[in-house]
Protein backbone atom coordinates (compact mmCIF):
# COMPACT_ATOMS: atom_id res chain seq x y z
CA UNK A 1 0.00 0.00 0.00
CA UNK A 2 1.36 3.48 -1.26
CA UNK A 3 1.63 6.78 1.78
CA UNK A 4 0.09 10.29 0.51
CA UNK A 5 3.72 11.21 -0.44
CA UNK A 6 3.98 8.07 -2.86
CA UNK A 7 2.69 7.95 -6.98
CA UNK A 8 3.43 4.39 -9.14
CA UNK A 9 4.78 5.63 -12.04
CA UNK A 10 4.82 3.05 -14.62
CA UNK A 11 6.78 2.67 -17.96
CA UNK A 12 5.82 -0.23 -20.66
CA UNK A 13 7.05 -0.85 -24.15
CA UNK A 14 5.00 -3.71 -25.76
CA UNK A 15 6.30 -4.43 -29.38
CA UNK A 16 5.13 -6.31 -32.40
CA UNK A 17 4.96 -7.02 -35.95
CA UNK A 18 1.16 -6.81 -35.68
CA UNK A 19 0.91 -3.61 -33.80
CA UNK A 20 -0.57 -0.82 -35.94
CA UNK A 21 0.34 3.32 -35.88
CA UNK A 22 -0.82 5.57 -34.48
CA UNK A 23 -1.88 3.07 -31.78
CA UNK A 24 -4.37 4.76 -29.27
CA UNK A 25 -2.12 3.01 -26.24
CA UNK A 26 1.01 4.63 -27.23
CA UNK A 27 3.37 1.72 -25.47
CA UNK A 28 2.03 -0.39 -28.39
CA UNK A 29 4.71 -0.33 -31.12
CA UNK A 30 5.91 -2.28 -33.88
CA UNK A 31 8.78 -4.63 -33.33
CA UNK A 32 12.28 -3.07 -32.99
CA UNK A 33 14.45 -3.44 -36.26
CA UNK A 34 17.77 -4.62 -35.47
CA UNK A 35 20.67 -1.95 -34.38
CA UNK A 36 17.58 0.29 -33.21
CA UNK A 37 17.46 1.77 -29.29
CA UNK A 38 14.23 2.63 -27.91
CA UNK A 39 12.71 4.01 -24.36
CA UNK A 40 9.89 2.69 -22.25
CA UNK A 41 6.86 5.10 -22.24
CA UNK A 42 5.07 6.49 -19.12
CA UNK A 43 1.70 5.15 -19.53
CA UNK A 44 0.53 8.00 -18.03
CA UNK A 45 1.52 10.97 -20.12
CA UNK A 46 2.80 8.80 -23.26
CA UNK A 47 6.15 10.26 -22.84
CA UNK A 48 9.19 7.54 -23.42
CA UNK A 49 11.84 7.88 -20.85
CA UNK A 50 14.58 9.35 -19.37
CA UNK A 51 12.11 10.89 -16.89
CA UNK A 52 12.90 13.82 -14.77
CA UNK A 53 12.83 13.73 -11.24
CA UNK A 54 12.85 16.97 -9.95
CA UNK A 55 14.22 18.06 -6.37
CA UNK A 56 12.40 17.03 -3.47
CA UNK A 57 11.50 13.71 -4.97
CA UNK A 58 13.05 10.31 -4.81
CA UNK A 59 12.49 7.78 -7.45
CA UNK A 60 12.82 4.02 -6.79
CA UNK A 61 12.61 0.97 -9.43
CA UNK A 62 10.63 -1.64 -7.37
CA UNK A 63 9.66 -4.05 -10.37
CA UNK A 64 10.28 -5.21 -13.77
CA UNK A 65 8.84 -7.41 -16.25
CA UNK A 66 10.82 -8.58 -19.38
CA UNK A 67 9.20 -10.74 -22.08
CA UNK A 68 11.28 -10.67 -25.54
CA UNK A 69 11.98 -12.47 -28.29
CA UNK A 70 15.55 -11.94 -29.86
CA UNK A 71 18.69 -10.69 -28.93
CA UNK A 72 18.97 -7.53 -27.03
CA UNK A 73 20.59 -5.18 -24.31
CA UNK A 74 18.85 -3.69 -22.01
CA UNK A 75 20.77 -1.16 -19.58
CA UNK A 76 19.23 1.04 -16.96
CA UNK A 77 20.79 4.34 -15.95
CA UNK A 78 20.66 7.09 -13.30
CA UNK A 79 22.02 10.14 -14.67
CA UNK A 80 23.85 8.72 -16.98
CA UNK A 81 25.35 6.38 -15.56
CA UNK A 82 24.33 2.47 -16.06
CA UNK A 83 23.14 0.89 -13.24
CA UNK A 84 22.22 -2.39 -14.87
CA UNK A 85 23.25 -3.96 -18.40
CA UNK A 86 21.98 -7.25 -19.09
CA UNK A 87 22.77 -8.77 -22.42
CA UNK A 88 20.66 -11.70 -23.61
CA UNK A 89 19.00 -13.87 -26.18
CA UNK A 90 15.89 -15.00 -26.89
CA UNK A 91 14.62 -14.51 -23.33
CA UNK A 92 11.10 -15.39 -23.46
CA UNK A 93 9.79 -15.24 -20.16
CA UNK A 94 11.49 -13.76 -16.76
CA UNK A 95 9.41 -13.23 -13.92
CA UNK A 96 8.39 -10.11 -12.26
CA UNK A 97 11.32 -9.00 -9.67
CA UNK A 98 11.88 -6.79 -7.09
CA UNK A 99 14.89 -4.40 -8.44
CA UNK A 100 15.44 -1.96 -5.83
CA UNK A 101 17.29 0.80 -8.05
CA UNK A 102 16.86 4.37 -6.25
CA UNK A 103 17.65 8.12 -6.27
CA UNK A 104 17.54 8.40 -2.57
CA UNK A 105 20.94 6.06 -3.01
CA UNK A 106 22.75 8.71 -4.24
CA UNK A 107 20.81 11.74 -2.49
CA UNK A 108 18.74 10.71 0.42
CA UNK A 109 17.63 14.10 0.98
CA UNK A 110 15.98 14.81 -2.24
CA UNK A 111 18.62 17.93 -2.81
CA UNK A 112 19.30 17.87 -6.31
CA UNK A 113 17.32 16.40 -9.59
CA UNK A 114 18.36 13.10 -11.21
CA UNK A 115 17.50 11.81 -14.69
CA UNK A 116 16.42 7.77 -15.04
CA UNK A 117 16.78 6.20 -18.24
CA UNK A 118 15.87 2.96 -19.59
CA UNK A 119 17.28 1.58 -22.97
CA UNK A 120 15.87 -1.24 -24.75
CA UNK A 121 18.64 -1.88 -28.28
CA UNK A 122 18.29 -4.67 -30.56
CA UNK A 123 21.65 -6.11 -30.88
CA UNK A 124 20.66 -9.27 -33.05
CA UNK A 125 20.05 -9.63 -36.74
CA UNK A 126 16.11 -9.81 -36.78
CA UNK A 127 13.29 -7.49 -34.91
CA UNK A 128 12.55 -8.03 -31.36
CA UNK A 129 8.76 -8.62 -30.46
CA UNK A 130 7.25 -8.81 -26.69
CA UNK A 131 7.11 -6.52 -23.91
CA UNK A 132 8.68 -4.89 -20.81
CA UNK A 133 7.33 -3.23 -17.91
CA UNK A 134 8.59 -1.65 -15.21
CA UNK A 135 7.28 0.07 -12.07
CA UNK A 136 8.50 2.60 -10.03
CA UNK A 137 7.64 4.69 -6.62
CA UNK A 138 8.22 8.39 -6.49
CA UNK A 139 7.93 9.72 -3.81
CA UNK A 140 7.68 13.76 -2.06
CA UNK A 141 9.73 14.45 0.56
CA UNK A 142 10.65 17.50 2.41
CA UNK A 143 13.00 17.89 5.57
CA UNK A 144 11.82 18.64 8.45
CA UNK A 145 12.81 21.08 11.63
CA UNK A 146 13.71 17.86 13.55
CA UNK A 147 15.79 17.12 10.66
CA UNK A 148 13.45 13.86 10.10
CA UNK A 149 12.48 13.25 6.34
CA UNK A 150 8.64 14.03 6.43
CA UNK A 151 6.43 13.22 3.35
CA UNK A 152 3.90 15.71 1.16
CA UNK A 153 1.64 15.38 -1.02
CA UNK A 154 2.59 14.74 -4.65
CA UNK A 155 1.70 17.28 -7.21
Amino acid sequence: MLNENQIVKRFYYRMSARAKQPNKRVWMKPAIKPSNTVHPIDIATGSPMPFQVRVGYGLTLVSQFISLRGEYTLVIKMDSIPLSVERNANKQKRPEGIIGISTFSVGPLCKLPHVMDIELTNIGPRPISGRVEFEFILEHYVEAKDKCLVGQIVG
